[in-house]
């Protein structure tokens, strides 16, 4: 027999699974990157009203990403009944936090741009092994209408002069916008 869940419980690997699969299905025609599924965490009111009796339905919160449009939406999963609850299409211009593996993405595709290795260069790096970028979320101002339901990221760019070095030892004096991941 399987141990009872407090409500507060984080998401189980296989809750987390079962919701991706869930929205797979019920939308197989479209891909998406899964930014983030968390517990959707019951009302306080509800566990103050029945303190000893602690069953609630558990619920999945999850940002996914269309790949190819961008589009974001905020999907709420019944986990008890296999059902989506809520699908939202966030507004343009409201992007989710990035994931590390969207910071991974923007510093390769930094550090592959010619450009970026040419002012490298002319700073002394040559080995962009030893350039690494602190990837971070720009927000979005309505005064750049141009940039409207991108997903935008600025690096911050450091240098080692050594493999064993401090990646902030060398702070550059440029910054790298980059436009989409």
């Amino acid at each position: 027999m399987a141990c009872k869940l407090h409500p507060l419980d984080p998401l189980t690997a296989n809750e987390i699974t079962k919701t991706s699969k869930l929205i797979r299905k019920i939308y197989p025609n479209q891909k998406w990157i899964f930014n983030s599924i968390l517990l959707q965490e019951p009302k306080k009111e509800h566990l103050l009203q029945n303190p000893t009796e602690l069953e609630v339905e558990r619920k999945a919160f999850a940002i996914i990403i269309e790949i190819g449009t961008g589009k974001v939406c905020e999907v709420l999963v019944n986990l008890e009944i296999d059902e989506i609850e809520k699908f939202i299409n966030v507004p343009i211009g409201n992007q989710p936090t990035l994931t590390p593996e969207d910071c991974f993405e923007a510093e390769r595709i930094t550090k592959n741009d010619a450009r970026v290795q040419n002012r490298c260069a002319q700073l002394g790096f040559h080995n962009m092994n030893l350039v690494s970028g602190d990837a971070w979320s720009v927000g979005y101002l309505d005064d750049r209408p141009e940039f409207l339901g991108m997903r935008l990221v600025q690096l911050f760019i450091y240098g080692r002069i050594h493999e064993n070095e401090n990646h902030y030892a060398h702070p550059f004096n440029f910054v790298v916008c980059k436009e989409e991941l």
